[in-house]
């Protein structure tokens, strides 16, 4: 394992003003429903993405990067704690406005792992973690210092304007309370204006980090950005900008973003000291057709255990310390982000399922050899497991989502919502079959290696099938926890309504 004493050597020198061996700060840019094929440095031949593009050319590109799971709030609940969803009880599915629970207080995070060693966090964008009796699941109850933005997805309230000036949003859902704006646990916008909420989510990311660069503490940010979900929005300096309509403007307002807040981190004096990172929290939407993103020739997307709704972009940058233009091929997941976290800023390893990826990032030092696919819907059972290049599916659905209208187009497999039983299991190799069309079991049958592959496979699933699992919390609701600025209004919840920010 590489210690901070040799990685500290190997950099050299940080900065003048600063210790050799500073910890460093930490930015993740997370996107949502980014699709491994959405990207233009990941092969899309009309995105538009400059920004991110940049990112990857200068640093360490991912092409077998795995998301903590298929939707939202489980695979953010991953990237936090390090540990697979089971055992956090996200499943199935995702926490609602009206959850009764969220994220869990016992559980270590990155802020409560990092904060032994100094750091200070925020979270500015979506959390998707849970809301719970007067907020009790908000991130300032997880171990952040400082949030603002929305607690959950657009889809999950009344969206009505998406687009410059007035063109209506294509999802949301008029049962709910109207979105709401946070700062900390405080409403301060409902609705909120998703015309100007990336410019505001920039804001005050800028407003965060002007003058940490004289700051004694060491920060982590989290910047989740509501784009690419559904239903997608854009301001007016990017409707009808891109060449793929409305996700494609959706898009590139979030490349904007990126841009602007590395353009201030650089301003600030603070790109030097800074680790960042660019990943999306689960696969293409690819049901929703055109707005829904692409795989980029995986199969299936969001809600699949197949390799379209868990494999991610991945961008990992540190100005003069990653080598730049470097491809990884190793797997590594979400999972990994804590321990890793927790080794560049010298804090104490916490027990979780991930791995330190330093020897990965800066030695090409493989890590993960192992990892297990769990369904973020029924009760989490263990579909898949990976060895290696080879990929073992023991169960397998399409994804409850349905995509009847593309039947025709894309493998039935991904339309099906019926739970498939494979005995014995279909095995793929990910190297040469990353979309998982060709069943490799029976030439592996054939020789002694390829035997001894398979008694991997299944003593790993079986070892894996067997980790206690926390019972589920992601089902247990209650309409009156809807965020409300004005409680007690009626009728409830289309009653709430309050002033909008102030800048």
């Amino acid at each position: 394992m590489l210690t901070m004493a040799p990685l500290c050597t190997a950099l050299l020198i940080l900065s003048v003003l600063r210790p050799i061996c500073a910890a460093p700060n930490f930015l993740i840019f997370l996107a949502d429903d980014l699709g491994f094929g959405d990207l233009s440095v990941y092969g899309h031949p009309t995105s538009e993405t400059p920004n991110i593009d940049q990112l990857a050319r200068d640093g360490v590109r991912f092409t077998n990067f795995y998301a903590g799971a298929a939707v939202c709030s489980p695979s953010r609940g991953v990237l936090l704690t390090g540990k697979y969803h089971v055992r956090l009880g996200i499943y199935p599915s995702t926490f609602d406005s009206n959850a009764r629970f969220g994220l869990l207080h016992n559980f270590t995070t990155i802020p409560t792992a990092l904060r032994p060693a100094g750091y200070r966090s925020a979270i500015i964008g979506k959390w998707h973690l849970g809301y719970g009796q007067s907020g009790r699941y908000l991130p300032t109850n997880a171990g952040f210092e400082y949030y603002y933005g929305i607690p959950w997805s657009q889809s999950e309230c009344p969206t009505l304007t998406c687009f410059y000036p007035d063109v209506p949003c294509d999802l949301g859902n008029p049962d709910k309370a109207p979105c709401a704006l946070f700062r900390n646990t405080s409403i301060i916008e409902q609705p909120l204006d998703f015309l100007t909420l990336t410019q505001r989510y920039v804001r005050e990311t800028k407003s965060y980090l002007t003058g940490k660069r004289h700051s004694q503490d060491p920060f982590f940010l989290l910047v989740a950005f509501q784009h690419v979900h559904n239903p997608q929005f854009a301001g007016h300096r990017f409707t009808n900008s891109s060449l793929r309509g409305k996700f494609g403007d959706s898009l590139l307002e979030m490349d904007w973003a990126v841009g602007e807040i590395m353009n201030h981190l650089e301003s600030e004096g603070l790109l030097e000291d800074t680790f960042i990172m660019f990943t999306s929290d689960n696969g293409a939407s690819f049901v929703q057709e055109q707005i829904g993103g692409a795989t980029g020739g995986l199969r299936c997307g969001k809600t699949s255990e197949f390799e379209g709704g868990r494999r991610v972009a991945a961008i990992f940058y540190w100005k003069d310390k990653l080598k730049p233009r470097i491809e990884r091929q190793h797997f590594a997941s979400f999972m990994d982000l804590l321990p890793t976290l927790a080794s560049l800023a010298g804090a104490p390893q916490p027990e979780c399922d991930g791995l330190d990826l330093t020897p990965l990032l800066f030695e090409r030092k493989p890590v993960r050899s192992e990892m297990a696919y769990y369904s973020t819907f029924g009760q989490g059972e263990l579909y898949a497991v990976r060895v290696g290049e080879y990929k073992a599916h023991y169960l397998s659905h399409g994804g409850p989502m349905g995509c009847q209208r593309w039947a025709d187009i894309v493998d039935d497999s991904c339309c099906d919502d019926e739970i498939t039983r494979h005995d014995p299991p279909k095995v793929y190799n990910l190297l040469v079959d990353p979309g998982e069309r060709a069943d490799y079991r029976h030439n592996l049958t054939l020789t002694e290696e390829g035997r001894r592959v398979l008694g991997l496979l299944d003593g790993y699933y079986r070892r894996m099938a067997a980790i206690p699992y926390m019972p589920s919390l992601t089902q247990q609701t209650d309409d009156a926890l809807e965020p409300c600025c004005s409680p007690g209004c009626t009728p409830f919840p289309r009653c709430c309504h309050c002033a909008a920010e102030q800048d």
